[in-house]
């Protein structure tokens, strides 16, 4: 029985340690896995959607939460054992993927609980010799109250196989043919000049302040101080630059998009993750003209990392120590139906692949499916050829503005579905649609182009019911 783990994620640069004597650990600071009540506000971590063949009762769908799929179990492991999520599910364990985190998670005041021979077992309770090569296990780690109750809703089944649809979309796809938006660089060059600011004024209200409280939106949203406080000042900084511009921002009130010129700001995107202590948020913005997205930026407070463009190209830029600027150009991969690979990871938010039908055509994208809790994140990852694209069912304007130009100059598209006209539109044909309803719920699918034409000929979506604000 493990005793003792340590657990470094260095893209978080963080450390987890802990033993079942004397506590666990993150950075020095003692923590404690999530004790509360179970529901529709914390994130989870969940398992590949096809692979983890899972079982619930309907009482189980009343206490789920929002799910974070991110391809590693000792990330889920770790950041649970800190708070960060509710629980976690993992659905074909190797004994490495979890002994470091059971100590860790035991002296954060939780436990694990492990699927063998059709029932669920502790550790202790396992035939030693299954801890190999041969044999992955199903594992749940929750506090000690809310494993007893999310064991009882929860079981595995080998048999359960994914539903696909049998016949293609039949919603038309529209390629775009408009020229490129006639924009003046020098516009550009002085926007992306301000990306070490706009990195600045993120970077010191996360990272340099607690979270505050916690408040909701009409739209039952997160918002936290800093939201405001980022937004506030990203808007002050880009209009003390280009006073005429128009300003759309998710926290504040928008400053006329009569312009030419307009800011969409998202100030942190995942504010869920952002409050729970996940690393994976961002400050986006993109600056559109006549609503064609010309530039964009998104930073990543806790990575440290942004992902911008130039006129041509998109590139990342992950800051050392020193706070060097080391930019490298990025690119879209657009293999993902093309190689014999089935483990290329594929972008979905949170409710994607319950609110729309796949085709067999198309099952490759959920073998490997990333939930990151923030559209912006999925995005920014397909343009630098980290994923093999995204689909996203509820995206507002905010949430995909600022990486349309990353990916377009990384050489993917990126379509939204007109729910009004019931075409795929390239997102250049929407934009002054978009800009006006920022708000408006949408389907979004972006990648390489072969990919995003190969997701739309076989992608049947549910309809959103009519919302705007």
């Amino acid at each position: 029985m493990p005793i003792a783990g340590v657990i470094n994620i260095p893209a978080q640069r963080d450390t987890f340690k802990g033993d079942i004597y004397n506590g666990s650990h993150l950075n020095g600071d003692q923590i404690r896995v999530y004790e509360g009540k179970l529901g529709s506000k914390k994130p989870y971590a969940d398992s590949p959607w096809e692979a983890n063949n899972l079982v619930t009762t309907d009482e189980f769908k009343s206490m789920k939460g929002k799910p974070r799929t991110v391809g590693s179990a000792v990330h889920k492991l770790a950041n649970f054992a800190s708070g960060g999520y509710g629980f976690s599910i993992g659905a074909n364990c190797y004994i490495w993927d979890f002994a470091a985190a059971l100590p860790i998670i035991r002296g954060a005041g939780g436990d694990m609980l492990i699927w063998d021979e059709e029932q669920w077992k502790r550790y202790e309770d396992i035939d030693p010799s299954k801890f190999d090569h041969k044999h992955s296990f199903p594992i749940i780690a929750a506090s000690r109250e809310n494993l007893s109750l999310l064991t009882k809703n929860i079981t595995f089944s080998a048999d359960k196989k994914q539903e696909f649809v049998s016949e293609p979309s039949n919603i038309p796809i529209l390629q775009s043919d408009e020229k490129p938006t006639d924009y003046d660089p020098e516009v550009l060059k002085r926007f992306q000049a301000l990306t070490p600011s706009i990195c600045e004024i993120s970077r010191k209200n996360i990272l340099g302040a607690s979270v505050g409280t916690v408040s909701f939106k009409e739209d039952q949203s997160e918002q936290t101080p800093a939201d405001v406080r980022i937004e506030e000042e990203l808007k002050a900084l880009l209009l003390g630059e280009f006073p005429d511009f128009g300003f759309v921002g998710e926290e504040t009130e928008t400053q006329s998009t009569k312009s030419r010129y307009n800011f969409v700001v998202d100030p942190i995107d995942g504010t869920s993750n952002y409050s729970n202590g996940l690393p994976i948020f961002s400050t986006t913005i993109s600056l559109t003209c006549d609503g064609k997205p010309i530039g964009g930026i998104i930073y990543f407070p806790k990575l440290d990392m942004v992902v911008f463009d130039d006129d041509k190209n998109t590139f990342v830029n992950r800051f050392n120590r020193h706070g060097d600027w080391r930019p490298e150009e990025v690119s879209i991969r657009d293999d993902i139906f093309d190689c014999e690979d089935d483990k290329i990871p594929f972008g979905f938010d949170s409710n994607a692949r319950s609110k729309a039908r796949y085709g067999q055509e198309i099952s490759k994208i959920l073998n490997q499916p990333r939930t990151f809790g923030g559209a912006t994140s999925i995005i920014a990852y397909t343009a630098c050829g980290k994923l093999g694209g995204f689909v996203l069912s509820d995206a507002k304007l905010f949430d995909y503005a600022g990486g349309v130009s990353l990916v377009g100059k990384a050489g993917g598209q990126v379509f939204v579905l007109d729910e009004e006209s019931g075409e795929w539109k390239e997102f250049t044909d929407m934009a002054d649609i978009l800009l006006q309803n920022p708000n408006e719920k949408r389907f979004v699918v972006g990648g390489g182009p072969k990919t995003v034409k190969k997701i739309l000929e076989n992608i049947h979506p549910t309809p959103h019911k009519k919302t705007t604000g």
